[in-house]
């Protein structure tokens, strides 16, 4: 090894107590044939040594991981303070989703308020309500990318790790590197890609979740289409635009929210008795008569008869 490279690993080495945390000794640093010290995402000093063709990040938080688990961080911070800055990340988009339903909202998140544990995004293009006591922890993931672009995420996840919502950052990485660099994290390994689906997803022309929708929209009735899991709810309200069929999935999509139903998921809609001012609510109901978290909110006449 160079003496410039001595050099510098000697102020990484101090920077970050390199050799304290990883007991590497003196010795063994010439078993690298390359050595820089430079600041990850979210503003986190790390030691980047190659041995070879393998690259290694090493990070304050005292893990060695390569580049691509240097991209997936679980945030050491607690759910609610990490959601508060949610404003700070320019326009996101905020997905709840449920097996073949997804719906998102995008745009700025202008504020959040708070009540117990219930969080509420306040904005033109958000209207949310958020159980942030169900949240266990939070992880932020660089590796998505959309034409050279990276999407950065933040993942809600309950104790189980199951994701309970997720925020996506639609203007790159450096909102969400201003925004979050206040907080430690700890180098998770990448997710594995989901497996391909056994069955493609398939839609009829008289699927029953198309139904109440195309009878919405031919009526010009402005109705609220939401979507309730378990610590998170989220709506949308207007007119339904145009209705796009495609990859087997009913699509609505807007400046400002998206609706993905997978062809097939309904099998039928529960509706309510009409409310004191004439409205009516359809509940989505798939396999086993179990909900699937989709709710249609109207004029008792707007849905036809679903």
């Amino acid at each position: 090894m160079s003496r410039s490279h001595q050099r510098s690993f000697a102020i990484a080495k101090r920077q970050v107590e390199f050799l304290a945390l990883f007991q590497i000794e003196s010795e063994n640093w010439n078993s690298f044939n390359a050595i820089e010290f430079r600041r990850s995402r979210m503003d986190v000093p790390r030691c980047v040594l190659q041995r070879r063709e393998r690259i290694l990040c090493v990070s304050w938080a005292g893990q060695i991981m390569s580049e691509e688990q240097n991209l997936r961080r679980r945030l050491a911070a607690e759910p609610f303070d990490v959601f508060r800055r949610v404003p700070l990340l320019g326009r996101i988009m905020i997905a709840v989703r449920d097996e073949g339903v997804v719906l998102e909202r995008i745009g700025v998140v202008e504020r959040v308020e708070r009540d117990g544990n219930m969080l509420f995004t306040m904005g033109k293009a958000h209207d949310s309500e958020i159980d942030i006591g169900r949240v266990s922890r939070t992880v932020v993931d660089y590796s998505s990318q959309m034409k050279g672009k990276v999407l950065p995420r933040i993942e809600f996840q309950d104790a189980s790790e199951k994701i309970i919502f997720s925020v996506v950052g639609l203007e790159g990485a450096e909102p969400f590197d201003a925004g979050l660099k206040v907080f430690g994290g700890i180098g998770l390994p990448p997710l594995s890609k989901p497996a391909p689906d056994d069955e493609p997803a398939k839609l009829d022309a008289a699927d029953a979740g198309m139904q109440p929708l195309r009878a919405a929209r031919e009526a010009e009735a402005e109705i609220t289409i939401e979507m309730r899991c378990p610590g998170v709810t989220q709506r949308w309200r207007g007119l339904v635009p145009e209705i796009n069929p495609a990859m087997g999935f009913i699509n609505i999509i807007t400046s400002d929210f998206h609706l993905h139903l997978r062809g097939g998921h309904v099998k039928h809609w529960q509706r309510s008795a009409p409310a004191a001012d004439g409205s009516v609510e359809l509940m989505a109901v798939g396999a086993n008569d179990l909900s699937l978290g989709l709710f249609l909110r109207g004029p008792s006449s707007a849905f036809g008869a679903a």
